[in-house]
């Protein structure tokens, strides 16, 4: 059995575990959007909530983060604050996690033949994982990439 940590990075991002066992399909077994809190009105990641969240869902083989970096236009806060989420998610990854490997959007999402709506994401996951991957809702999509991301380390196509 190995088991696999997805990230999406960001603040509106979200963290997917799943559980590949030889001969069975990959199983989803937790997801959640990246925990949030305010500090004098700046959103900033909850890393309490997500070390929590990461301790209770116990060992993780390998994480896998979205390899990312800031948008062309994007304004020097905007960058920042992605930048904070996304070092506060990969600190967690590594404290947890017994390996952690980056990859592309471009690399993982046209390998699973993924286009750029965020519903593309969340059907994925249902074709996927059927009824264990409960998110719906759009804003769901960052756990839905997460699950995906989880489900390309694993070595599915």
């Amino acid at each position: 059995m190995a088991r696999y940590l997805g990230i999406d990075p960001g603040l509106g991002g979200g963290l997917a575990l799943i559980e590949t066992k030889e001969g069975a399909p990959p199983a989803f077994v937790a997801g959640t959007r990246v925990p949030i809190v305010k500090n004098r009105g700046k959103s900033m990641v909850d890393a309490r909530a997500l070390l929590v969240w990461l301790d209770d869902i116990g060992h993780i083989d390998q994480a896998v983060i979205e390899q990312v970096g800031s948008r062309p236009g994007q304004g020097v806060v905007s960058a920042f604050t992605f930048g904070r989420a996304t070092g506060a998610v990969e600190t967690m990854a590594h404290l947890m996690a017994e390996t952690v490997i980056w990859v592309t959007p471009a690399v993982w999402k046209r390998d699973l033949g993924l286009g750029t709506e965020k519903r593309d994401s969340l059907d994925l996951c249902r074709l996927r994982f059927g009824d264990a991957f409960t998110f719906r809702a759009i804003s769901d999509d960052g756990v839905a990439e997460a699950a995906l991301l989880a489900y390309h380390a694993a070595g599915y196509r």
